[in-house]
């Protein structure tokens, strides 16, 4: 049925001396870490080989430097930082959500259901990249507030092997006659709730063995949380308030949202693949 981080009831799997929280969950080619930051922090990753991400909830300062490229955010807002040393600078208090792939290993290792993943054979913990972005690796900020949704709610954006749908914030309840009950066939996904209070719906498709059948879930989750959701789960999330925010994560970059013109909102930075390289596969949102 996944695996759920909820900062406020779970413990947090790295707990800094200045008293900064990082919970991390994971799936088989990418992870989640969400920061409770104090009202000064400073993150620094000194040798990732290759692109992560970092969404500053509204209210958050970020300054990010990269070998001397710096930019300043004043928050509700995606970075992409490159390959290399980089350093973040935050200020006033919050839940922090940043992306890596697996080969962040110091923190897949860290990761609360790090041993679901210790027996994967290896080519399914293989990271699949897509071609280098046309201009190069470098720091880039996208201030969320300049995007509009695509066709409803979704702001979609990758990187070379990460992809996020940063929702707009709803308006109201999710009308509970319009739910959108799906799985996908052959990749996971991390669902991060930074604000507002939802339901996971969730269903294990049954197969022959009865024994393995299991009942429905219906769990109600606060936020910040996180929830792995592994494939083949049939799963839809409900938001039960106006002002919930949701944050879809996947890696690789899913080919269908890709396909969409302009679905993906830099999408123009980061040429797709060739046909049959590695990436998800079409599945319904």
């Amino acid at each position: 049925m996944g695996t759920l981080i909820d900062c406020e009831a779970h413990a947090p799997q790295i707990r800094s001396s200045d008293g900064v929280c990082h919970w991390v969950l994971r799936c088989a080619r990418f992870l989640v870490v969400l920061t409770r930051t104090v009202d000064e922090t400073t993150l620094v990753r000194e040798s990732d080989v290759d692109e992560h991400m970092a969404i500053i909830p509204p209210g958050m300062e970020a300054v990010a430097d990269v070998e001397g490229d710096r930019r300043a955010s004043s928050g509700d807002a995606l970075l992409i930082m490159p390959p290399g040393r980089s350093e973040l600078r935050l200020r006033g208090g919050g839940v922090l959500t940043r992306v890596f792939s697996s080969r962040a290993v110091d923190l897949a290792a860290r990761a609360v259901n790090a041993a679901d993943y210790e027996t994967l054979e290896p080519s399914l913990r293989q990271v699949a990249d897509w071609p280098p972005p046309l201009e190069g690796y470098r720091l880039r900020h996208y201030a969320l507030s300049g995007y509009a949704p695509h066709k409803g709610i979704s702001r979609v954006f990758r990187s070379t092997n990460l992809m996020v749908n940063i929702m707009f914030p709803y308006e109201s309840p999710r009308d509970p006659h319009d739910l959108m009950p799906h799985a996908h066939e052959d990749f996971e996904q991390i669902t991060v709730t930074p604000a507002g209070r939802f339901i996971h719906h969730l269903r294990t498709p049954w197969d022959m063995d009865s024994a393995q059948w299991r009942d429905d879930v219906h769990m109600r989750v606060g936020s910040p949380s996180a929830l792995s959701i592994p494939d083949r789960l049939i799963h839809t999330t409900q938001a039960m308030e106006a002002g919930c925010r949701i944050i879809d994560v996947f890696g690789p970059p899913r080919m269908d949202f890709s396909l969409v013109p302009g679905m993906v909102l830099n999408g123009h930075e980061y040429p797709m693949p060739e046909a049959g390289a590695g990436a998800s596969g079409l599945e319904d949102t």
